[in-house]
């Protein structure tokens, strides 16, 4: 890469760890199918620099690996993006929008159009929830903001519903399932649904009247909302998942 480009992108993660409050940034430019080059802004715990091998959890971007675990089971025949998504996991009929909405599909969860409300804040504080708590949630009715179908409606449980799917259609829960299918394949071994055991890792902080403040307690762990949330990985592991990706355009067969 070249070096104005390289200071440029250096610059832009400098100004978002100010703008954003962030203790440390790691980041890193995919090109040719490998890791280009790695940067980073401020330090771990450690006072350390973060490296391209320093964990961080990765929130939402781990909807991508459950959304390509759909399509791929789409590419299979296992099911069919426009199925209603209690079809293949029947305990999820219980989740309907307005009187006269249609049976929420795959398609709809997956693009956020189902309709169920925004719930950021209250999914990222249930991400160790247990399959029978969650259950009660299902059976419950949750809460619509819109009609499925009618408008863009970010959802986590719908990300939860997902996952529920892919364990019904597979037989194994989607975190194993995305282990077999993706991560083992693709060496990303540093990659998991747990927080390290190891002390490379970025810690939780929160922001309290403009000062970064050390969070408490540490991070919760892997349960029936993972698949919305949950995972954590590396620069250089991340790296491989894009690059993944990116050969998909590259294919003779993509056009």
């Amino acid at each position: 890469m070249k070096p104005d480009c390289i200071a440029e992108l250096q610059r832009i993660a400098e100004e978002v760890a100010v703008e954003s409050f962030c203790p440390s940034i790691s980041w890193g430019v995919v090109a040719d199918g490998a890791l280009a080059h790695h940067g980073a802004v401020g330090a771990l715990d450690d006072g350390t620099p973060p490296t391209a091998q320093s964990v961080y959890r990765i929130a939402s971007m781990t909807k991508s690996f459950t959304a390509a675990t759909v399509l791929a089971l789409r590419d299979e025949g296992v099911w069919s993006l426009d199925d209603a998504v209690a079809l293949h996991a029947p305990e999820l009929a219980t989740v309907v929008g307005p009187p006269g909405s249609a049976p929420i599909t795959l398609r709809q969860l997956l693009s956020m159009a189902s309709g169920l409300a925004t719930d950021d804040a209250w999914a990222d504080r249930h991400l160790d929830i247990a399959p029978a708590d969650i259950d009660v949630i299902y059976a419950g009715g949750p809460t619509f903001a819109h009609l499925p179908n009618a408008v863009y409606e970010y959802s986590n449980l719908g990300y939860a519903m997902i996952g529920r799917a892919i364990e019904r259609a597979t037989g194994t829960r989607a975190q194993q399932h995305i282990d077999e299918r993706f991560l083992a394949p693709l060496a990303m071994h540093d990659t998991t649904w747990v927080q390290p055991t190891h002390d490379n890792w970025a810690r939780p902080y929160r922001v309290q009247d403009e000062e970064i403040i050390r969070d408490t307690p540490d991070p919760i762990g892997d349960g029936d909302l993972a698949p919305m949330g949950g995972l954590w990985t590396t620069v250089a592991d991340l790296a491989k998942w894009v690059a993944w990706f990116d050969s998909a355009n590259s294919r003779p067969d993509q056009g």
